[in-house]
């Protein structure tokens, strides 16, 4: 009600006012011209997401068609300069020019040479098309900011696009580079697109670049990346691009993002070295769900390429990728990766790695899934950093669970609760029709774990015998010996004082006998 519009409250503002935006749609391009303020729709009085699809800033009506970044950040701000709660669209980009390149950056957003905080937006159908010589990048948000932080929280950044022609190239809807901090949590990031019919593109979701050969602190973290996808023969990097830098990714989850004939459908890492022949450290990937990514080329799920590129990897799933060569991973003649306590499909080698079906439902891993308690807490690869399981999972779980257990491979960690010692066994669910012994949850374990059972309605009421033996066939544990109506059981066993290693637990049922292997590593 004080001004005319969005523009008119930053420029009658001063550092620390918040300008609140009324629901509604306003075709303007707006500038926070170095003003520590928050810009932000009424959500942020009531919290209620309505105001977010209902106040829409249209960036479709520049001034200048070579301005057409819906929101610009281009004046030293820094994170005290905060955007949210706002649809941001029909955004076009702004045309940069330098003696080495032109550019068509920020669709939506154009961060440059200055910092921002990004929370809580819907950054949607901004298209970016460049002329035959010119790249086009940051179809959502182009953020270029040299010594200033970054954070972009909580966002949705989708059915964005780029288009080139000729000799121009497209990259990301998201494009980061920065000296100093950039957090980028808990964004969705799916269903954009790069056009480039005559030419090539590069990061159809994500793209994560080093400032020169100064690399800053990336955090990454608790997000969804997802369907990014390319319209040309010569692309790569479909989900993310990590480039020249070292981010902490974890708890991320790619998927169904694909690229061409460069690879890369899931992650593609690649590091150059620099004039000063410095090289980027390696990432630390940790924790992330890398499923059901595509590539034509190599590196369906994970792609490192580059002279002296190189990643570590620590309890992440790779799973139903597919490319030409290295389905789930690809790595280049020069290039090397270090993979670790990671479910892959097809194995790979390494310490704790398994090759399991990870039983996922949804993005989330189901009460058998393999994957529960097959993680780690810390790996040293040596030089170039300590791999951490993070303390949190993507929905923000404490991890591990239960407290005193191994991690979850994965970007989820298990939904079950904590179990409780020494009870007896219960029924859980429905009458099944065949016997089961289940795989002990988690696995490894310390000190306690999950096994269930079951007994099918083929039977009124049997006797039941669960114990644990040890490597010598010593019986160091009897679980259960009671009868049981058909029923669906579980039970949890306490190791106790018991060592590191091998065991066997062994249901029997009359005459039927079912064992399988669980370990302990205290």
């Amino acid at each position: 009600q004080d001004q005319p519009s969005i523009q008119a409250g930053i420029d009658a503002s001063v550092n620390g006012d918040t300008v609140l935006v009324e629901d509604n749609t306003y075709y303007e391009n707006i500038n926070f011209k170095g003003k520590s303020i928050t810009v932000a729709s009424l959500f942020v009085v009531d919290g209620d997401t309505n105001h977010i699809n209902n106040t829409i800033i249209n960036g479709s009506q520049p001034s200048h068609p070579d301005s057409g970044s819906v929101v610009y950040f281009i004046s030293g701000e820094d994170t005290s300069s905060v955007l949210t709660g706002f649809t941001i669209t029909g955004g076009k980009g702004t045309t940069i020019v330098s003696p080495a390149y032109k550019d068509k950056d920020g669709g939506g957003i154009l961060i440059r040479f200055s910092g921002a905080k990004i929370e809580k937006n819907k950054i949607v159908n901004n298209d970016i098309t460049a002329a035959a010589d010119t790249f086009a990048g940051g179809t959502g948000i182009f953020a270029s900011s040299d010594v200033y932080n970054l954070v972009i929280r909580g966002n949705i950044i989708s059915n964005n696009s780029g288009t080139v022609t000729g000799d121009g190239q497209a990259f990301a809807a998201v494009i980061v580079s920065t000296k100093e901090t950039c957090i980028l949590e808990n964004n969705h990031i799916i269903n954009n697109v790069l056009h480039a019919p005559n030419s090539s593109a590069f990061a159809a979701g994500l793209m994560l670049d080093g400032w020169d050969n100064q690399t800053g602190n990336y955090i990454v973290r608790k997000n969804i990346i997802r369907n990014n996808k390319f319209n040309t023969d010569n692309a790569g990097g479909g989900g993310v691009v990590i480039q020249n830098c070292s981010p902490l990714f974890c708890n991320n989850i790619v998927s169904e993002n694909a690229a061409t004939s460069w690879g890369g459908g899931g992650v593609w890492v690649i590091h150059f070295k620099f004039a000063e022949n410095v090289v980027a450290p390696a990432p630390l990937i940790i924790n992330n769900t890398i499923i059901n990514n595509s590539t034509t080329g190599i590196g369906g799920g994970i792609l490192v390429r580059g002279t002296q590129s190189e990643a570590y990897l620590m309890n992440n799933i790779i799973w139903g990728n597919s490319g030409s060569t290295g389905p789930q991973i690809g790595v280049f003649p020069g290039a090397g990766i270090k993979v670790r306590y990671s479910n892959v499909q097809g194995g790979y080698s390494g310490e704790g790695n398994i090759d399991e079906d990870p039983m996922l439902e949804a993005d989330s891993l189901s009460d058998m899934s393999p994957c529960i308690g097959a993680g780690t807490l810390e790996y040293d690869f040596g030089v170039g950093g300590v791999g951490q399981c993070p303390s949190y999972d993507f929905n923000g779980k404490e991890r591990p669970y239960p407290t005193g257990s191994m991690p979850d491979i994965g970007a989820w960690e298990s939904k079950l609760d904590a179990p409780t010692v020494g009870i007896d066994p219960q029924t859980i669910t429905g009458i099944p029709e065949y016997y089961t012994l289940y795989q002990n949850h988690p696995n490894p374990f310390n000190p306690t774990t999950i096994i269930k059972y079951t007994i099918p309605s083929i039977t009124q009421s049997v006797s039941v015998q669960l114990e644990v033996y040890d490597m010598l066939g010593r019986k160091v544990a009897t679980l259960v010996n009671k009868k049981h109506k058909p029923g669906q059981y579980e039970v949890a066993f306490y190791a106790g004082e018991l060592t590191s290693g091998i065991y066997f637990y062994r249901l029997t049922v009359q005459s039927f006998v079912l064992t399988k292997k669980m370990i302990l590593m205290r």
